[in-house]
């Protein structure tokens, strides 16, 4: 597969499990749907960047501090999506904190990404 044929899969992934989880917890009336949403579209997106480091090695065997940037980028990442959400700042963004089967729902299914691009 070419780098645009796997960009396409790629961005139809993405789009389809944020939609998915967006529509799932409105569907549930769940109030956070959309906080939902844009943190497993956020972690997508992280997963995304660390999946696709290589294409001809695994994730799984590509050392994490092989790129000391991409490491930090992650990690800033990561950091502030959880200080959006558990800090007075989610007040001032109207956000409300995920519990942590939420949060654990969102890396899961953003994680599953890595696995799709490990089988592809």
């Amino acid at each position: 597969m070419d780098d645009s044929e796997r960009a396409v899969w790629v961005g139809i992934y993405i789009g389809v499990v944020s939609l998915a989880v967006g529509y799932i917890y409105f569907e549930m009336d769940i109030d956070h749907w959309q906080i939902m949403m844009f943190t497993t579209l956020a972690l997508l997106q992280v997963f995304q960047a660390m999946g696709s480091r290589s294409s001809t090695e695994s994730f799984f065997k590509k050392s994490f501090t092989s790129n000391k940037t991409m490491l930090w980028i992650v990690s800033l990442i990561i950091a502030l999506q959880m200080i959006a959400l558990y800090t007075p700042l989610s007040e001032f963004l109207d956000l409300d904190s995920l519990n942590l089967r939420n949060l654990s729902v969102a890396f899961g299914l953003s994680f599953s990404l890595i696995l799709a691009l490990e089988v592809e």
